[in-house]
């Protein structure tokens, strides 16, 4: 990657959310009329398009063609733009022409966050595997993750010095990262949370930096999860923003799933 092109990079990640710079981007490939770069200024306007009209309109669906044809030629050859270890390592899908949608193993993270986080303007961070501790260490570049999905199969287990600890240390870091101030999603499904886990949660969240702009959370097919998280959850004030709740497949049973629905009503599924 040129020092140019880094320059244009740097600009997207530091403002994951404005199409402006990838839009100047996109003019920029297209004046080296490089037949692969003109391609890649027409998949990040053709994405860029994508995201502004429904699926389905003519708009959307003219788009979306014009990005296939752009990622089936040259796909393969933009990947080398990207690090080996996040090329061999990471699942991505690019959204508004670059990657954002990233799947990665916390291992594969830890050691160079500040790293991953610089190379693509990442908005939905799926981590995956052992949880260890550093997944979030100098990632200034986290203030733009709107979707943040932890697991699955995590264990919590708690013991140690650390009371305020939330069994798990990539949930805890999570929760305690101050760059994580804009995450409205956040995936917990699929682990094994518990109802201690619950309160210690609930007792956590108004103090986590997305406090205020979490609105969908994600607890399902945590099968530890009974009447008293319904409970917990039933009347926590850290709840009052969600949109959505979903409980799916755990142990909560009619009583407690009707418990929730006086609470949240129709922003619940369990």
């Amino acid at each position: 990657m040129t020092p140019d092109h880094a320059a244009f990079l740097r600009a997207i990640c530091a403002s994951p959310h404005d199409d402006l710079p990838r839009l100047v981007y996109a003019d920029f490939l297209e004046e080296t009329e490089h037949p692969e770069h003109v391609a890649r200024a027409h998949f990040i306007r053709a994405q860029i398009a994508m995201s502004q009209f429904p699926p389905g309109s003519v708009e959307h669906d003219t788009a979306a063609g014009v990005a296939a044809r752009c990622l089936d030629m040259f796909g393969e050859n933009w990947a080398w733009d990207y690090p080996k270890w996040f090329r061999d390592e990471c699942q991505f899908e690019y959204r508004r022409g670059f990657p954002e949608v990233v799947t990665a193993r916390v291992g594969h993270v830890v050691g160079h966050a500040a790293e991953f986080y610089a190379i693509t303007p990442v908005t939905d961070l799926r981590l995956t595997g052992t949880p260890l501790p550093g997944a979030f260490d100098g990632a200034v570049a986290l203030t733009g993750v709107t979707a943040l999905r932890l697991g699955p199969h995590l264990h919590v287990a708690f013991g140690g010095d650390d009371d305020e600890a939330l069994g798990d240390p990539l949930i805890t870091e999570a929760v305690r990262c101050p760059l994580l101030a804009n995450v409205h999603t956040l995936d917990l499904s699929q682990n094994q949370l518990t109802n201690d886990w619950a309160v210690r949660f609930t007792s956590a969240l108004p103090n986590a930096a997305f406090a205020n702009s979490l609105r969908e959370l994600d607890l399902s097919m945590n099968f530890h999860l009974t009447d008293a998280a319904a409970n917990v959850f039933a009347t926590t004030p850290a709840f009052d923003g969600l949109t959505r709740l979903r409980l799916k497949d755990t142990q909560i049973t009619r009583s407690g799933a009707a418990m929730l629905r006086r609470r949240f009503g129709t922003r619940v599924e369990v």
